[in-house]
């Protein structure tokens, strides 16, 4: 069952700075990324694999509840 989540990425966990392909978030948690909702208020709907994922930002992902579990704690770190 696939379930949808916002998760907010934190400070100074590996994420901030890279984009979403450089990031590995598929490779690595099997999730798929529908949007980002900025810090500065904005949301970027299907988002390029070239999007940079920003401290602050909230990714609203699809998959799996223990991929987005194991996403959650790599996003809050």
């Amino acid at each position: 069952d696939l379930a949808a989540e916002q998760i907010e990425v934190g400070a100074s966990t590996r994420l901030v700075g890279r984009s979403i392909k450089d990031a590995n978030l598929r490779q690595e948690f099997g999730v798929i990324v529908v949007a980002i909702n900025r810090k500065a208020g904005t949301m970027e709907f299907n988002p390029s694999p070239e999007a940079v994922i920003t401290a602050g930002d909230q990714l609203v992902v699809l998959g799996h509840p223990d991929q987005l579990r194991a996403l959650e704690a790599a996003a809050t770190v």
